[in-house]
């Protein structure tokens, strides 16, 4: 337990992309052969079950059970090192003396796109927004015409704000400078760097799926224009 990497996440915000990058650090005979889509879910292999979603942090906190335990419990025993988790897991790792580590985007064009890409991946959106409606609580008209877009914003915001919440309590990391320059100064707090060949392999690929992602210009102006107007940083 004391050896694993949590990562903590809004989904969409690359926190299996980072698991990846550490995941070829730290495993002496990883093989990187490309990701088959532009996600970097291919090579994500969790070390605990039942810690990842939403929807599974709400049924631990129903059972009213230390972490500790609830990790001794779900223990794969598959020899990973990384875990994956929904940022609002990091409620529970406050002050425990374990690896976290929080991933986000911080250039707010990215940020969005990856949210309107998740859109297009999950065609369900409304299914996965609904994960978080006790957090939510919208009261968004459904026949309004702008109805997708709105709940896309304030799902946005939403997920901006438990960032931040959480960067002021944990280590975080930039992904973007990773991805768009390949800097990887703020990684080396995370993780060691053995070999920083498999690194832009990485990186490489991923951004190179990421060219076939067609964004939603009406809907990212829609949301990119508020959130400019409130001077919400992401």
């Amino acid at each position: 337990m004391n050896d694993t990497y949590f990562i903590f996440y809004v989904p969409g915000m690359m926190g299996s992309l980072l698991s990846i990058l550490i995941k070829s650090q730290v495993e002496k005979n990883f093989q990187f052969k490309g990701f088959s889509d532009n996600t970097a879910h291919d090579y994500a292999q969790d070390a605990f079950l039942n810690t990842h979603t939403y929807s599974q942090y709400i049924d631990f906190k129903k059972k009213n059970i230390p972490i500790e335990k609830h990790l001794t419990e779900n223990y794969k025993k598959n020899e990973s090192l990384l875990q994956r988790c929904d940022i609002n897991w990091a409620n529970s790792f406050i002050h425990k003396n374990l690896k976290c580590t929080i991933a986000y985007i911080g250039n707010l064009d990215c940020k969005i796109r990856n949210f309107i890409k998740m859109r297009d991946i999950y065609p369900q959106m409304k299914d996965f927004v609904n994960e978080y409606q006790n957090e939510f609580n919208f009261k968004i008209d459904a026949t309004h015409k702008n109805y997708e877009k709105i709940l896309l914003l304030k799902y946005i915001i939403w997920c901006i704000n438990q960032e931040e919440k959480y960067k002021k309590l944990f280590n975080s990391i930039d992904l973007f400078p990773i991805i768009k320059n390949k800097n990887f100064e703020n990684f080396e707090k995370v993780c060691k760097i053995t070999n920083k060949k498999i690194l832009y392999s990485i990186v490489d690929s991923y951004n190179n799926n990421q060219k076939n992602v067609i964004g939603h210009k009406d809907t990212l102006e829609f949301v990119e224009k508020y959130i400019k107007l409130h001077q919400i940083e992401a």
